[in-house]
């Protein structure tokens, strides 16, 4: 396994590892949590995306730095 900087064409499987990660969640709390309805394309290239990739993405960490604006 390696952890890379992820890709534009990392986006799809992305999304769809995220809405593996959180898919019990809006039974429990009522709403679906943001990181499911976020797009990745556009966090791939705003902000600091991480992937563990194990022949395909199988980890996500997304960094977002917040300048208190």
């Amino acid at each position: 396994m390696q952890i890379r900087r992820a890709r534009a064409s990392d986006a799809p499987e992305l999304a769809a590892l995220v809405q593996r990660a959180y898919g019990h969640y809006p039974p429990r709390i009522g709403r679906r949590p943001a990181p499911m309805d976020d797009d990745y394309t556009q966090r791939i290239a705003r902000d600091w995306v991480m992937v563990a990739d194990d022949g395909s993405p199988v980890g996500v960490l997304v960094m977002v730095l917040c300048t208190g604006e």
